[in-house]
């Protein structure tokens, strides 16, 4: 029996090698492997994945360097989609990365690329050039009035890319290459050395070709002395800074957040948003606002209805405030940072802040809580009760501060107060 067994084993072997079936190897006595390739090593871009994108990852170009990080393959910027000499692919890969998307899969790679740019883009991956390209599907296509804002919005931020032919003439970069758009200093000599640095990366890219972000030279860093101390106009009055960046009516919130961060080199946003029913991502521009970074720096900006925004600096990191409380502006705001430990840590740290202190023995009445991650918040350096409210806004902890003595007492508070 067992010989039979042997003469049926090898017979299988024998007629794989005829061509008729892949060709199997004996890997062990009762064991063959066929030989034949996988999906996923013939198209990379089937092979499955699991997404899971770090907090740093802001936009959703952001999340397809990380996807295509390694397979070989590379974004294409779709040149047969253009408006005003932008790629209409600007437009999806500069929105914020949704939350609903940090977490996919396990999916073939293509498809995760799907659901990040969603069902108003077509992904095409070419197995000839190595590239993935973003399509705009026709009926998703927006007006020409609608188009305009659209690019008006991506004007500026991080994977915008103008045609070669607009803006570095024949040199051009490589085809695959997210790149920073270079027309929005405004100066011609920003510009010609931003065109300098691309034609720079456009030919290291020619030696050693990388979908990743190229970072060109900015024309953004310290204002002119005209901006910033204002023109001198005929009557040799100072004029008012000449603005910098336009935010459009009806432009998204998160969009104009991301243009002011790109255009005036900012760390990061922090918002103090009392009203907690306010969704940010839905909320837009209500006129458009003509900004310098001067004016950011010394006044705070009504960005609609309910929310205002300005720029505030501590030790050269730089942040915008977005924030509903008008007590809060330029001129009294900083940034404190809430590190890890617990609620009652933090407001010792911030009680000194104020060169203020709690009793020994019973100045903490109230559950503490512990703090596991580094966040900030924007506080007013003369109101502690400010300070406090904005520290304590998540727990059931009350502060009553006494400002003849400069102690502060933490007790429990019901949470409908």
């Amino acid at each position: 029996m067992r010989y039979l067994f042997l003469i049926a084993l090898t017979f299988s072997v024998t007629a794989s090698w005829a061509g008729q079936d892949p060709i199997a190897i004996k890997t062990d006595r009762y064991t063959l492997a066929v030989m034949e390739p996988t999906q996923s090593s013939v198209n990379p871009l089937y092979t499955a994945v699991t997404a899971a994108f770090a907090t740093d990852v802001i936009t959703i170009g952001e999340a397809v360097d990380e996807v295509l990080d390694g397979t070989g393959y590379r974004v294409r910027r779709n040149a047969d989609q253009t408006h005003r000499g932008i790629y209409l692919d600007s437009i999806l890969l500069n929105q914020p990365l949704p939350a609903a998307h940090r977490e996919l899969g396990p999916l073939p790679l293509i498809e995760i690329l799907q659901v990040i740019a969603g069902s108003s883009w077509t992904v095409k991956g070419s197995d000839l050039s190595r590239t993935v390209t973003f399509t705009l599907n026709d009926s998703a296509a927006p007006s020409g009035a609608l188009l305009d804002i659209l690019v008006d919005e991506v004007d500026g931020l991080a994977y915008t890319r103008k045609a070669p032919t607009e803006v570095m003439g024949s040199t051009g970069m490589a085809a695959g290459q997210f790149e920073p758009n270079a027309t929005i200093g405004g100066s011609a000599t920003n510009m010609q050395s931003n065109v300098v640095a691309q034609e720079s990366a456009g030919r290291a890219s020619q030696q050693s070709v990388s979908h990743r972000t190229v970072t060109a030279a900015k024309s953004i860093g310290t204002p002119s002395r005209a901006a910033s101390e204002g023109a001198q106009g005929p009557s040799g009055r100072a004029e008012a800074p000449i603005p910098e960046l336009t935010l459009l009516e009806g432009e998204s919130l998160v969009s104009a957040i991301m243009k002011l961060q790109s255009r005036f080199d900012l760390g990061g946003v922090v918002y103090s948003v009392r009203d907690k029913s306010f969704d940010i991502n839905r909320l837009n521009i209500g006129d458009d606002i003509e900004v310098s970074e001067d004016l950011m720096s010394t006044e705070s900006i009504a960005l609609n209805d309910v929310l205002s925004g300005f720029i505030v600096s501590d030790q050269g990191d730089r942040s915008l405030i977005i924030t509903d409380n008008s007590a809060l502006n330029a001129s009294n705001t900083v940034v404190f940072d809430v590190k890890p430990g617990s609620v009652q840590s933090n407001a010792k740290r911030l009680l000194s802040e104020f060169g203020w202190e709690m009793p020994f023995k019973d100045g903490w009445q109230a559950q503490d809580y512990p703090i596991t991650s580094s966040f900030p918040i924007a506080i007013s350096r003369d109101d502690p009760r400010q300070a406090f409210s904005e520290l304590l806004a998540e727990y059931p902890i009350q502060a009553r501060l006494n400002p003849s003595t400069t102690t502060a007492y933490f007790v429990h508070r019901n949470p409908i107060q």
